[in-house]
C-alpha cells in the first residue's frame, strides 16, 4: 500500500507541470571549462594497474588552499559511480553493465575504493595534477573509501572529509575519514585528523561521510550521519556535542544567527532541522552538554526526504533532495526489495527551496508555476544540490535524473527475460506504465504500441534539454536560468559543488559537476562586459533590419549602456567633394545613452540583393569626418546565402561624436575636391557641420551603406 501510494505522489507531482519547449543553449557569457573527463589521471594503487581520470565520476567537493602568493583549487572525487558503487559488490540488484553500452567507464578499470584528489594552481593557470594519498586513503588499506564528499578551509588549513561503506565481505570499516592539507607541497601527505568515530557502533552494509562542516563562533564543527564533533585545532583532537534530541541522519551543518543548526533526514518522514542548545559542560568530559531543539516547519513534506542548508541575505536556506539511493538507513543488501524500490521511487519528485528569517517560513519555489515550480519549473530536477555566491548573487544547480535513462540501453532492457533481476524488472514496469503515464498527461505523442526505448527518447527529449540546470538570484526569491543543459553534456546530471574565489578585486565562481559517463568537469564564471544590443528596422518598420552592439568598460555597467539609430539634422553637404543622392549614398545619427562608460560600439545591417541591385559586386566602406577630412573603415561583408547579407563595422574611439557617410562612388569623401579640405588655400572657419564633434559629444552621426538607411541631403 505504501509503494503504491508513493507511485501515486510521483504521477501527481509531475503532471503539475508539463515541461516547457525544448532548446540547446549555448556556454553562458562568462563561462569557460577549465577541467574536463575527470580531470587528470590518477595514480594506480595495487591491484589496479590504472586509474582513469573517467571514473573521477563526481568533483564532489571542492575547497582552496594559499600556498605563498599562489591559490589552489581543490577537488575531491567521487569515483566509479554509481557503476562500480551499485553494480559491484555494494549492489541489492545485480545487473549485466552491457545494457548501459558505453556510456559508462569500461567494467575492467573500476578500481573500487579508490580515491582521489586533485589541485589546480588557478593564480598561474597550471595544470590539473594528483595529490598523492597512499597510505591515508585509496585502495591499499581496504577503508572502503567512495570518494571525498566534503572540503571546507578553517585556519589556513584545508579539511577533505570522504564516505565510507561499512562491508564486512570487502573488509571496510565504514568509519569515514578527515584529512587535513596545510602546504602544497606534493611530497608530503596530508594529514589524517579524524575524529574518534567507532566502527563497531556502525551498521552493515551502510554509507557514512562527513558532509556536515561549518565555522561557528570561531570553533570549527564537522558532522558524519550520526554525530557532530568540535575542535578549535584538529590536529590536537576534537569533542563530541551530545546526540540529545536529534533524529534522522545529518546532512547539514549551518551557523545561522548566533546557533549551530543541524539539516537531517529521514527516509519516511523526510528533512528535519534541529537547533543545538548547549548547557555548561565539566572540564574533561568528551561529550559537550545540551540537546537539540526540533526547528522542523509544518510546511515541509515527508516525501522530500533529504535537504542541504545554507545562508544567504540573513535568510536560512534548505533546498530538498527527493529520493536518492538509501544508503544510510537501510541495509542495502539485506533490505525488503519493496522497501528499497519504494525509496527509489521517491527520486522522481521534483525539489523545493524553503527558508526561514528567523521567525516565519516561506516556501520560495515549489508551490506556484514556471519558475516557481517544483524544479524551478522542471519536474526532473529532483535534487537543488549545491549552491554558490557571486557578487551578492545567489546561485543553484540542480540534479537531472534524466541523464540515467539517456545512459540505458533500453532495447537491451527490453530483450532482457522477466523474472530473472528485480532491477530490470522494476525499470520495465517503471516505463511501460509510469513514465508512459507521465507522456500522456504531457500530451507527448507515441506509437500505439510504443517500445520502452520509444517511452524514454518521447518523455528525455521533450522540454528542457537533458542535464543539470543552473539558476541565479539577486534577492533569493526571484530566479533566472543561467543554462539548462548541463553545459551541453547529457551525461552531466548534477552540478555537484561550488567555490567563490577574488582575483583582481573581482569574485570568481567555481562550479565542479557530476558526470558517471564522461568523468567530471570544472567551470569558471568571472563576470565580463555584455554587450547590450538594439535592434530595429529603418526608416520604418518596411525598412532595413539593423542591430547596435554597445559594450560597457565594466561588467558593474551591464545593461546600463545602450544605442540607437535616428535620422540625422546635420547639413552635410558642404563637407562632400561631389553630390549625393538618396539613391546612392546616406547619413545617420547614432544616439547614445551613458557614452562615458562605453569601450565598443559596433554597427550591422542585413541588407538584400533583391533591393539593393549593386550587391554583391559593390559592398562600400564607412567613411567618418574628424572635423577636417574623412577618415575610411572598413567594413566586414559576409554572404549569408540565399542573397542575404551582413555589413558590420565596428566603430574606433577617436571617431565617436562624429559624422559618418558611405557611397558607391568613394570620391566624394576625397579631402582635395571638399570646401575647406587640405588642398583649399581659402580661409575656413569651419562652417556648418564642421564643429560636430564638439557640440555632440553623445551624439555619433553615421552614414550606413547606400540604400540601406536613408535622409534627404540639402
Amino acid at each position: 500500500m505504501r509503494m503504491k501510494s508513493c507511485v501515486v505522489t510521483v504521477l501527481v507531482l509531475c503532471s503539475l507541470l508539463l515541461f516547457a519547449s525544448a532548446s540547446v543553449a549555448e556556454v553562458p557569457p562568462g563561462w569557460e571549462k577549465v577541467g574536463d573527463g575527470g580531470l587528470v589521471d590518477g595514480i594506480p594503487t595495487p591491484p589496479y594497474s590504472e586509474k582513469p581520470a573517467r571514473n573521477n565520476s563526481y568533483a564532489w567537493s571542492m575547497g582552496t588552499l594559499t600556498c605563498s602568493d599562489d591559490l589552489y583549487l581543490y577537488v575531491g572525487a567521487y569515483r566509479n559511480f554509481p557503476h562500480g558503487s551499485f553494480f559491484g559488490p555494494m549492489s541489492p540488484f545485480p545487473i549485466d553493465t552491457s545494457l548501459f553500452g558505453d556510456s559508462l567507464p569500461p567494467e575492467e578499470t573500476w578500481d573500487l575504493g579508490a580515491v582521489e584528489i586533485m589541485r589546480k594552481n588557478i593564480t598561474d593557470d597550471g595544470p590539473w595534477e594528483v595529490v598523492p594519498l597512499t597510505p591515508y586513503v585509496g585502495a591499499g588499506d581496504l577503508s572502503g573509501n567512495q570518494g571525498f564528499r566534503k572540503m571546507y578551509s578553517y585556519k589556513d588549513v584545508l579539511y577533505a572529509g570522504t564516505m565510507n561503506m561499512k562491508m564486512a565481505s570487502q573488509g571496510w570499516d565504514g568509519v569515514p575519514r578527515l584529512l587535513a592539507i596545510s602546504n602544497c607541497d606534493l611530497s608530503q601527505q596530508p594529514l589524517d585528523v579524524t575524529p574518534p568515530v567507532d566502527s563497531l557502533e556502525l551498521e552493515e552494509n551502510k554509507a557514512y561521510s562527513y558532509r556536515g562542516m561549518v565555522e561557528h563562533n570561531g570553533i570549527f564543527y564537522v558532522a558524519y550521519e550520526y554525530g557532530v564533533f568540535s575542535s578549535i585545532d584538529p590536529s590536537s583532537g576534537w569533542s563530541r556535542l551530545s546526540d540529545e534530541g536529534r533524529e534522522g541522519y545529518i546532512t547539514d551543518l549551518v551557523s545561522f544567527q548566533g546557533s549551530l543548526w543541524a539539516v537531517t533526514s529521514d527516509g519516511e518522514d523526510g528533512w528535519r532541522l534541529f537547533r543545538w542548545e548547549p548547557t555548561p559542560t565539566p572540564v574533561g568530559n568528551p561529550v559537550l552538554n545540551g540537546s537539540w531543539g526540533d526547528a522542523t516547519p509544518g510546511l515541509k513534506q515527508a516525501v522530500h526526504v533529504g535537504a542541504n542548508g545554507f545562508v544567504y541575505d540573513d535568510h536560512l536556506y534548505i533546498g530538498t533532495l527527493n529520493g536518492g539511493f538509501p544508503l544510510y538507513d537501510v541495509d542495502l543488501l539485506n533490505a525488503d526489495i519493496t522497501v528499497l524500490l519504494e525509496r527509489m521511487l521517491k527520486v522522481f519528485v521534483p525539489s523545493y527551496l524553503y527558508r526561514f528569517d528567523g521567525e516565519e517560513w516561506e516556501t520560495v519555489m515549489g508551490n506556484g508555476i514556471g519558475l516557481k515550480g517544483p524544479g524551478f519549473g522542471v519536474p526532473s530536477n529532483v535534487y537543488l544540490w549545491t549552491q554558490g555566491f557571486h557578487d551578492g548573487d545567489l546561485y543553484i544547480s540542480t540534479f537531472d535524473y534524466r541523464s540515467m535513462f539517456y545512459a540505458i540501453d533500453w532495447e537491451g532492457i527490453e530483450l532482457f527475460p522477466t523474472g530473472q533481476n528485480v532491477l530490470v524488472d522494476t525499470l520495465k514496469s517503471l516505463v511501460s506504465v509510469h513514465i508512459r503515464a507521465m507522456c500522456e498527461m504531457a500530451g507527448i505523442e507515441l506509437p500505439a504500441v510504443p517500445s520502452l526505448n520509444d517511452i524514454v527518447h518521447a518523455f528525455i527529449n521533450h522540454g528542457t534539454p537533458v542535464g543539470f540546470d543552473l539558476f541565479r538570484s539577486e534577492d533569493g526569491v526571484n530566479f533566472e536560468p543561467v543554462m539548462q543543459d548541463g553545459f551541453g553534456d547529457t551525461m552531466q546530471y548534477g552540478g555537484r559543488t561550488m567555490v567563490t574565489t577574488r582575483e583582481n578585486c573581482k569574485d570568481i565562481l567555481w562550479l565542479g559537476t557530476s558526470n558517471p559517463g564522461n568523468g567530471c568537469q570544472v567551470w569558471r564564471y568571472e563576470k565580463i562586459p555584455l554587450a547590450t544590443e538594439t535592434e530595429g528596422f529603418f526608416p520604418d518598420p518596411d525598412g532595413i533590419r539593423y542591430t547596435v552592439s554597445v559594450t560597457p568598460c565594466s561588467e558593474e555597467d551591464n545593461g546600463e549602456v545602450s544605442g540607437d539609430i535616428r535620422e540625422t539634422l546635420v547639413d552635410v553637404a558642404s563637407l562632400l567633394a561631389g553630390p549625393a543622392t538618396e539613391d546612392d549614398s546616406a547619413f545617420f545619427e547614432l544616439e547614445l545613452v551613458a557614452s562615458e562608460d562605453i569601450c565598443l560600439i559596433e554597427i550591422c545591417v542585413y541588407p538584400d540583393e533583391a533591393d539593393n541591385e549593386w550587391l554583391p559586386d559593390t559592398q562600400p566602406n564607412l567613411w567618418w569626418h574628424d572635423g577636417e577630412v574623412w577618415n575610411e573603415l572598413a567594413v566586414t561583408w559576409t554572404d549569408l546565402g540565399e542573397g542575404q547579407w551582413k555589413a558590420c563595422v565596428e566603430l574606433p574611439e577617436e571617431s565617436w561624436g562624429s559624422l559618418f557617410g558611405a557611397a558607391l562612388d568613394d570620391s566624394i569623401f576625397e579631402s582635395d575636391g571638399i570646401p575647406g579640405g587640405e588642398d583649399d588655400d581659402d580661409d575656413h572657419d569651419g562652417g556648418s557641420g564642421c564643429n560636430i564633434g564638439s557640440f555632440a559629444p553623445v551624439i555619433l552621426i553615421l552614414l550606413l551603406p547606400l540604400g540601406l538607411l536613408w535622409n534627404r541631403i540639402s
